[in-house]
Formats: structure tokens, C-alpha cells, sequence
């Protein structure tokens, strides 16, 4: 599974979003550290999933974006392998 491409999963599967991670539709350049929400895709009224509440944050400098992707990747894998429980 590909985490933090945006595409929608499986209700119950942890996922996270970097909307401000460097290079992104809201970066901007007076800043220094982004953040990584990590949350649960849940179910939409009429079919399909979409993004559940921030449950979790990783922070981190903008100069070493892939050390936040990589702690938000580890987190929902996880959680993930939490819920098979």
C-alpha cells in the first residue's frame, strides 16, 4: 500500500496528508518546519471513503522533508497493523 498519495483507501486504514511539506500546493517559503496529519479513511454517506479527523502530527524541518514522510509512513503502518489485530 502506498501511504500519503492522497488516493482513498479502505475505510478504517490509517493514511496521513502533507498539504505544507515543501514543494506542495501550500508551502510557503518563510517556513521552517511542516507537518504530516495522520488519520483514518472513513466512510461517506453515499458510498466510497474519504479523510476521518488529524489523529496524529509529525513535525518536522522543511530541510529534511523525507525524515517526516518516513515517521508518518512507519505510524500508519502501525496503527494498521493494529486494527488486523
Amino acid at each position: 500500500m502506498i501511504y500519503g498519495d492522497g488516493k482513498p483507501k479502505p475505510a478504517g486504514t490509517w493514511d496521513y496528508y502533507a498539504g505544507a511539506a515543501p514543494g506542495g500546493g501550500h508551502w510557503s517559503a518563510d517556513c521552517q518546519t511542516f507537518s504530516a496529519g495522520c488519520f483514518q479513511w472513513v466512510p461517506k454517506k453515499n458510498g466510497g471513503t474519504k479523510r476521518g479527523r488529524v489523529q496524529h502530527r509529525v513535525r518536522g524541518p522543511i530541510g529534511n522533508p523525507s525524515e517526516v514522510f518516513e515517521a508518518a509512513r512507519e505510524y500508519c503502518e502501525r496503527k494498521n497493523k493494529e486494527n488486523e489485530k
